[in-house]
């Protein structure tokens, strides 16, 4: 008998005409294509994939299914569409069958899920009626014990979908410019002075956009007294992310045990109560980020980073957010605060660099988290960068369905 297979359904988007979420790596994607705006992979997942392609996990195999949002127009244009984006799958939706590894597949047949929503709009083939129904597909998934993993970005970005869906709609904030029509709180802005901007300064110690894609992470602060599973490494604590203008905010939502959901017309309680308590199962804030007080985000190319001239204002907030169903006998969920945490932009570099003239061939920010090791010649990720992987190996980990976990 084989060791068992987990599988994975990683799932994005297009910001229709703006940018292409996928699963390619920029630093392979050819020219002209890398450096225009709209086609460029900076936000799709091709790094992240292959960290979790390339681990060696320990009593399982890893079966990732890469699922697009967008819709062939016309329908023939399938296949072109899914070169274009990396995907196994395009068209993708919750609620629908679909083809994936030569058999026919649906959420149901998947242990976690991992959803990035990239765009701040409904697509031009989504309904607010449609949404809701994926929505509650996903609950029935949750309820059934699936792991469910949200982010967005800043302000309203990722709100389409998951305004709806139980757990993610709270845990994280998604509403702008003010707050939703249950009064959920407004997200942070992009480029007021409140803006969640954990841009670290380079190492002459100047603040400027494109350091996002320098070999320099924020620093995080785990909460609680000790780091949670998402958190954990061989090699100690995780306790960098990478970094970015303007984050979306996580927290622990008020009213826990007034929240509900409906699933084929029955109700369910959004955070179930404890028998022995008589509370809600609370979720948690797993870690906060820090905002520098004090400093304007201008950017080298303002034709592909907006600048803010806004002074920071010094605060933390919250950058990953965890519910642990498993107590409940419900599925794991995580949120995060931004896409930017996984991202080719923030992890590999920004290709966009080789359209300003006064940055050199040889700036970090060109390589991202991978610095030359002047012994070989060649690149190599920096410790921080390998702390943060195992974030990433985490979530796959802490996500799987307690029936479905390996048993040492």
């Amino acid at each position: 008998m084989g060791i068992p297979v987990i599988r994975v359904l990683v799932v994005t988007n297009d910001w229709e005409g703006a940018i292409n979420g996928g699963f390619l790596r920029w630093t392979e994607q050819p020219a002209p294509d890398n450096t225009d705006d709209t086609l460029a992979a900076q936000f799709q997942l091709g790094e992240f994939i292959r960290v979790l392609q390339e681990t060696r996990w320990d009593g399982f195999a890893l079966e990732i299914t890469r699922a697009h949002r967008t819709m062939p127009h016309p329908a023939s244009a399938g296949d072109r569409l899914k070169q274009s984006r990396g995907a196994d799958v395009v068209g993708f939706r919750f609620h629908k069958g679909f083809q994936a590894n030569g058999e026919s597949r649906q959420l149901a047949d998947y242990d976690l899920v991992l959803f990035f929503a990239i765009s701040p709009d409904m697509s031009e083939d989504e309904t607010e009626a449609e949404l809701q129904v994926e929505a509650e597909e996903i609950a029935r998934f949750m309820e059934n014990g699936g792991g469910f993993f949200a982010t967005g970005d800043h302000e309203n970005y990722g709100t389409a979908l998951c305004k709806y869906i139980p757990r993610v709609r709270s845990m994280r904030r998604w509403y702008y410019e003010g707050p939703g029509p249950n009064g959920e709180p407004a997200a942070p802005s992009a480029l007021g002075a409140d803006r969640n901007d954990t841009t670290r300064p380079s190492r002459d110690g100047t603040f400027i956009f494109e350091n996002q894609s320098d070999d320099i992470p924020q620093e995080i602060q785990p909460e609680g007294k000790n780091p949670h599973p998402l958190l954990c490494s061989p090699d100690g604590t995780v306790m960098y992310l990478p970094d970015h203008m303007h984050e979306g905010l996580c927290e622990v939502p008020d009213n826990l045990g007034g929240r509900t959901f409906t699933i084929a017309g029955q109700t369910f309680p959004e955070y179930p109560v404890c028998r022995l308590t008589g509370e809600p199962f609370e979720p948690v804030v797993v870690a906060t980020g820090q905002v520098l007080g004090g400093h304007p985000s201008p950017a080298f190319n303002s034709d592909v980073h907006t600048p803010s001239t806004e002074l920071t204002i010094s605060h933390s907030f919250g950058v990953i957010g965890a519910w642990d169903g498993h107590r409940a006998g419900k599925g794991r969920v995580v949120v995060d605060s931004t896409f930017h945490h996984f991202v080719n932009i923030n992890l590999t570099g920004d290709l966009f660099l080789s359209l300003v003239a006064e940055v050199a061939a040889d700036d970090q920010r060109f390589f991202g988290f991978y610095v030359l090791d002047p012994q070989t010649g060649k690149r190599a990720p920096t410790k921080e960068y390998l702390m943060i992987q195992w974030y990433y190996r985490n979530l796959v980990h802490w996500l799987i369905p307690a029936q479905r976990k390996p048993r040492k």
